[in-house]
């Protein structure tokens, strides 16, 4: 039994070690198609665009021939220094010197005028996501297939893993809180590939449609996730630790007095309080047992906060198997117990728009029941996904967590 376990251990590490990802998997004729005819590319990128070794998208690109004409820039940067929300500003890559170009100002999307792009004969995607509607990076995507679908431009997106495995869960946007948080009818934990979502927004979303090439992943498993973050996302999720938190404290973090320990190396990795609310024991307990059920282990937490000038206490969180995590669950359990528990919950002005649905508040509030919420959340997740399914390129295919 003993041989047989260590012969499917190999198997599986044999598997993986052939893994590529969709930059590392261009079919020669393709390269020579862009080389070839001098094709100008514009590069949607960011610092996790790199092949396994550490190499620069760009700089692997400029190495086999390809004409990269410009950089373009989501939220966070090229470089992903700059915080949240942050405007991000033209410049020049420092290593190429190829033009920068922002796609990220005032809190949201840059609009992108056909004189921006004129020289561009292609656009190539290669970015990390999340896992998550919210965060922007898809909505960079989404804006890219817009405009070139509008200008008769080609995309070329490079795959990648989808860090949160192979779960889909949560509410889809309804169409009055379309924003660049939510920026299309889509999970709020989506369980796709940025390839795969590329292919649902243009056949589903756009009214026009771009000219779109998906580059796969070689032998990829969803539920594998993501070995190991190879860059942080941004500054405040630069571990793989951090990814996974995001999937429900990325919402919780626009609940109020909630901390989750953003600006701090432990960001997304904790639920805490202010210990001036004296937050009953038993309630952490009550909390970190529910937690428990929806696969996220606890463990007692208190730090001190620079940001709102004192002491945090809470829970610090483990996702041992992202696939085992109910995120939209904990997110409802973890407001729903400390109010419980007394503290004065209030809902930032965003909070609607990253949801996705109005009704995720409204339930929390105690405006609504739970089982309408749910009805709602759990039929748009079946309609989704009988939609999605032609797009799914890998195995297996996300799987549907109902509440």
């Amino acid at each position: 039994m003993k041989k047989i376990i260590a012969l499917l251990g190999v198997v599986s590490l044999l598997a993986h070690a052939e893994f590529k990802l969709g930059i590392e998997n261009m079919p020669v004729k393709f390269t020579a198609q862009y080389v070839d005819n001098k094709l100008s590319v514009g590069l949607i990128t960011n610092q996790t665009g790199k092949d396994q070794k550490g190499n620069r998208t760009v700089d692997l690109l400029l190495k086999k021939g390809f004409k990269v004409s410009a950089l373009f820039a989501p939220e966070h940067g090229v470089e992903g220094k700059i915080e949240l929300e942050r405007d991000i500003k033209d410049g020049l890559d420092v290593k190429t010197q190829i033009p920068v170009i922002s796609l990220y100002m005032n809190g949201t999307g840059k609009k992108i005028n056909p004189l921006m792009i004129k020289d561009i004969d292609a656009f190539f995607f290669d970015i990390q996501d999340s896992g998550m509607r919210h965060y922007t990076y898809i909505s960079t995507l989404f804006m890219i297939l817009q405009a070139a679908g509008q200008e008769g431009k080609k995309v070329v997106v490079f795959d990648r893993p989808n860090p949160l495995g192979k779960m889909m869960e949560g509410p889809l946007v309804d169409p009055t809180l379309i924003s660049f948080i939510s920026i299309a009818p889509i999970p709020l934990r989506h369980g796709m590939t940025v390839g795969e979502l590329a292919e649902f927004f243009n056949t589903h979303v756009l009214e026009k449609k771009a000219q779109l090439i998906v580059v796969p992943m070689k032998e990829y498993d969803r539920s594998y996730g993501l070995a190991n973050l190879h860059a942080p996302l941004s500054p405040n999720i630069a571990s793989k630790a951090s990814c996974h938190g995001y999937c429900f404290l990325g919402l919780l973090g626009e609940v109020s007095p909630f901390d989750v320990a953003v600006g701090t190396p432990d960001a997304f990795q904790v639920i805490a309080l202010p210990e001036s609310l004296a937050v009953p024991a038993l309630a952490w307990q009550e909390l970190a047992s529910q937690l428990k059920v929806y696969g996220i282990n606890c463990s007692s937490y208190k730090f001190y906060s620079e940001r709102k000038k004192h002491m945090q206490v809470g829970l610090r969180l483990a996702m041992p198997n992202i696939n085992e995590v109910s995120a939209f669950n904990a997110f409802l359990a973890t407001v729903s117990t400390m109010k419980k528990a007394g503290v004065p919950i209030d809902f930032k002005p965003v909070f609607d728009k990253a949801a996705g649905s109005k009704h995720v508040r409204l339930f929390l509030m105690g405006v609504m029941g739970y089982q309408e919420m749910i009805d709602e959340v759990n039929a748009g997740l079946q309609a989704f996904f009988s939609k999605a399914q032609p797009v799914f390129k890998y195995l297996p295919h996300p799987q549907l967590l109902f509440n």
